[in-house]
């Protein structure tokens, strides 16, 4: 039995090792569609199941995380060398934010293994990159939110807080889009704004300060966007207002359960 970590649309995600599990949960019809495509698993051994941190987390939180009312940015970097956009832009997007304390507030939540290690090695990828460190400025800004190995991290505290996503590679952003926001994605080592399905849902640029610039341009996003997202959010993500992910999730096993006992007998 395999769950996906997430439901991002990396290559990595349908590794072809999966093909070893004779059961899936997956999120949506995508996640299905994909391991189907790829040769991982046939369509009768995917189960659709929506997705499980969903059943715990609310759309909006209600947390207050800055002690005003301007709109919040989270940036979710990811720690893959080669694909990451902190390397060679995170820390000059946090010093443009930090001279800018009256305009947005950032929450800098970046994938938890990011700042596990200095030196990080790509095998998928074959790169290595020494880690920059978070700019002082950045530290003492009170419009910036700082946090590198916390629980929220994992339990949507930031995406659901936020009013924008910038970000790289990260599956997190369909999280983020459980209510359509405006989002910009860095291609920070040139793949091309096709690399990835969900840089479909905003623009992809090239630095840091274009993002930043882009972010603003909500008219953009509205006109350009919003659809987009709807619709690949709901591939990704099947949302059944009668029944949890968790509910789903044990039909789905006492499914598989009935099927191999009636195999053995």
């Amino acid at each position: 039995m395999f769950v996906p970590h997430g439901a991002g649309d990396r290559s990595v995600t349908y590794h072809p090792d999966l093909a070893g599990f004779d059961y899936f949960l997956v999120s949506g019809r995508k996640v299905k569609d994909e391991f189907v495509a790829h040769g991982i698993a046939q369509a009768d051994q995917c189960f659709i199941t929506g997705y499980a941190k969903f059943d715990t987390a609310s759309p909006k939180s209600s947390n207050k995380l800055f002690e005003n009312d301007r709109p919040t940015v989270v940036y979710n970097p990811h720690f893959d060398p080669a694909l990451s956009s902190w390397y060679d832009h995170g820390p000059d997007i946090l010093r443009l934010a930090a001279q800018i304390p009256d305009g947005l507030n950032i929450i800098f939540a970046p994938h938890v293994m990011l700042f596990r290690k200095k030196l990080h090695v790509s095998l998928e990828h074959r790169a290595v990159r020494l880690r920059p460190e978070i700019p002082q400025a950045a530290i003492d800004a009170p419009n910036i939110l700082i946090d590198t190995d916390s629980p929220s991290l994992f339990d949507m505290t930031y995406t659901s807080a936020a009013d924008f996503y910038l970000g790289d590679v990260s599956s997190q952003i369909y999280e983020f889009l459980r209510t359509p926001k405006p989002s910009v994605f860095i291609d920070a080592n040139g793949h091309g704004k096709e690399a990835y399905q969900f840089w479909q849902n905003g623009p992809v640029v090239n630095s840091g300060v274009e993002a930043l610039t882009k972010l603003i341009d909500a008219n953009e996003w509205s006109t350009t966007f919003v659809a987009k997202q709807k619709a690949l959010f709901e591939y990704t993500m099947d949302i059944d207002p009668k029944h949890s992910a968790s509910e789903r999730g044990a039909r789905a096993l006492e499914e598989i359960l009935a099927a191999e006992i009636l195999v053995d007998a």
